[in-house]
């Protein structure tokens, strides 16, 4: 009985820490994938922030 908990307690914890390897590795991927565009979207961002916003007429 107690064997088999342990044995359930350690395909658990191997199961979750494989989840988030595969989680870390993933989220780098995703980041090296993205970091490609990443010159096309600063660009337009630039572009936002530098305008100054339209002020309206003032009564």
């Amino acid at each position: 009985m107690i064997g088999q908990g342990i044995v359930l307690m350690v395909a658990g914890m191997v199961i979750v820490y494989a989840f988030l390897y595969l989680l870390i590795v993933v989220s780098e991927l995703t980041s090296r994938f993205v970091s490609r565009f990443d010159s096309m979207v600063a660009d337009s961002e630039q572009k936002r922030q530098t305008t100054k916003p339209h002020r309206g007429k003032r009564l």
